[in-house]
């Protein structure tokens, strides 16, 4: 909901909170929050080796509406030793346990099923970034997570093709 001329916006706690199920939407870096509601909350979860962002806004979301301005405020830089430059299955488990977390609490099955569905695609990713590296274990690994929590045919032909091992794969690839 706008709430001012073009560049504020308002979103309900609920919404706010099935968006974050989908997608990490807020920017850190450009937050801020009251210091009252923040430390209600506990701050930041540091037992998290990442996402504990997301995990805070998840709290935050479930009990305050989020307002944002529609305009780039800060620059966001991605270098070399930053947590966005490790390979993907390093920050997954932290970003699993969010969403689990979440899971525990779903609004309703709506929301179930999109935090089900994110949690899955974390473990497809997972699967794609193996698969290409030649790890068919790991790969094997993530394929079926992802399975348990949303079964799709293209996961079916993925863990087939890990069956094949990586040197054929490579093999098949370089054709």
């Amino acid at each position: 909901r706008r709430l001012g001329p073009g560049r504020v916006h308002r979103i309900e706690a609920d919404a706010a909170t099935r968006h974050l199920a989908r997608e990490n939407f807020v920017g850190t870096s450009g937050v801020a929050v009251r210091r009252d509601v923040l430390h209600s909350l506990g701050g930041f979860d540091v037992s998290l080796p990442n996402s504990e962002d997301r995990d805070l806004w998840f709290r935050i979301a479930r009990r305050h509406p989020i307002v944002f301005l529609d305009e780039a405020l800060h620059a966001y830089r991605v270098h070399a030793d930053g947590i966005s430059a490790r390979p993907l299955r390093a920050n997954v488990p932290a970003r699993l346990e969010v969403l689990r977390r979440q899971l525990d609490h779903a609004l309703d099955s709506t929301h179930a099923q999109d935090l089900r569905q994110a949690m899955a695609n974390l473990h497809q990713s997972v699967a794609y970034e193996a698969f290409d590296a030649g790890d068919m274990a790991t790969c094997r690994r993530a394929v079926r997570a992802a399975w348990k929590l949303r079964p799709q045919a293209q996961l079916a032909r993925r863990y087939a093709l890990s069956l094949l091992g990586a040197p054929l794969v490579r093999r098949l690839r370089d054709r």
